[in-house]
Parts: C-alpha cells; structure tokens; sequence
C-alpha cells in the first residue's frame, strides 16, 4: 500500500491534553490507552494528513525485544517501508496501526495488541514463548 492511500488511526489532539499530554516516554499506559482506543476517541484519517495536522495524534506502537537483559538492535535494510530509515538502527519494532488491521473492529485493548502483533510478525519470526507487556506510551 503507499503512503498516500494508507489511512492510519488517530485520536484528536485535545483528548491528548484533556489526559495530560508529554513528550518523551510516559510509564503509565493504561492511564491513555483506555480513552484512546474507546469507540468515538479513534478514528482512521489518510496518512499524509495525519503526518501533517496538529489536531491528530497517530497511535503508532512500538516494540522493544528484550531477552536476559539484553535488548535486540538491528540495521534496518533497503527494503524498509519508509526509505528515511534505511541503514539506520533500530531497537525496535513498530508501525502504524491502519484500516488493513482485521481484527479492529473494536479498537480496544485487544485490537491494539493485535495491531502489535501484526507489526512484530512482519518483521521477524519468535519461536519460543514470551511475554508481551504494555509498560510506556
């Protein structure tokens, strides 16, 4: 899908702040995640708009692989969705979360880990049991 024909979800600006907006790393997720995935708080807009309006905040998940302490890093390859990334590292995975998402018919928790998910699974394959925990927005 390109860029311009991808719609990805957003919330309004003014529930960020109704909420309490930051900039930065926010250790209590719950706190938005709740409102922001509630029916009538999200909502998809094209990409290119959300990229440029102030009245949107996108949700864009992003997932940090970590094993005994360590954390995975990786250089992102040619074949990076967005080419600004290209041979740039990264110790984490994430992407928009866009109307292709089948399981978010309800936008809540669960859809959000669905949305997870998906970018994970698109980036590399896990094979062992884990444990996936939502600690920062």
């Amino acid at each position: 899908m390109s860029y311009s024909a991808e719609n990805v979800l957003v919330i309004r600006r003014s529930l960020f702040d109704q909420l309490g907006s930051f900039q930065g790393l926010n250790f209590e997720p719950h706190k938005y995640l709740g409102p922001f995935l509630s029916r009538g708080n999200n909502f998809f807009v094209p990409r290119p708009e959300a990229e440029i309006n102030p009245a949107f905040k996108q949700i864009i998940p992003y997932v940090l692989v970590a094993f005994e302490g360590k954390l995975v890093y990786y250089v992102r390859g040619k074949k990076a969705g967005e080419q600004r990334l290209v041979a740039k590292g990264s110790i984490g995975i994430g992407g928009h979360m866009n109307e292709t998402d089948e399981s978010l018919f309800a936008l809540d928790e669960q859809a959000y880990r669905v949305g997870v998910e998906r970018e994970v699974n698109e980036e590399i394959k896990i094979d062992s049991p884990f444990e996936g925990r939502i600690v920062a927005l």
